[in-house]
């Protein structure tokens, strides 16, 4: 049907390959990321992100070997898919940004991924504590705004995330009562 879209019925603009391209990645579809890049498609960082969201580990280094270089934002898809080994590799690329650990770690939180979210915590000495603090006060207003107890109970009781408030705010809001 991707053929057929492009080849039969025009759908040969830059967006639409590149836009084919990255949701082939995220479906985990290599020979689809394959045909787009062949037609031209350029945009890897978006086909990583896409790919690391859906954890297509063999997608993500294909990207990364042809010049993606988006480590921070495939980490924070990577977390919130749950994907600790793509987590893993994209430290090992250089995703050390203060984006790239609180928006992984809130990402993990928010989809129920406790090994993600303590790998990411145990993990990231690059900040100082309070800002490690903060991140567990967003994670934790992510956990329950999910409905993640467990996850919460660790952020609060375990990494001293202190806002309850919006915690509870963020469950009611979920409709976790």
């Amino acid at each position: 049907l991707v053929r057929a879209c492009h080849d039969r019925w025009g759908a040969r603009g830059k967006h639409s390959i590149e836009w084919a391209m990255a949701d082939a990645a995220l479906g985990g579809h290599g020979a689809l990321v394959q045909l787009c890049y062949g037609w031209g498609a350029r945009d890897m960082n978006s086909a990583m992100v896409k790919a690391a969201r859906g954890g297509h580990e063999p997608l993500v280094m294909q990207c990364y070997a042809r010049g993606a270089r988006d480590v921070d934002k495939a980490m924070v898809a990577a977390a919130s898919g749950g994907h600790k080994a793509l987590v893993r590799q994209c430290y090992a690329w250089g995703a050390r940004s203060i984006y790239s650990v609180g928006g992984a770690m809130e990402a993990a939180a928010a989809g129920g991924h406790e090994a993600v979210m303590r790998y990411i915590y145990d993990n990231w000495g690059v900040l100082d504590p309070e800002i490690l603090t903060d991140y567990a006060d967003l994670a934790m207003s992510a956990a329950a705004g999910n409905g993640h107890e467990p996850l919460v109970r660790i952020c609060h009781e375990g990494w001293g995330a202190r806002d309850v408030d919006r915690a509870m705010a963020a469950a009611a809001g979920g409709g976790y009562g």
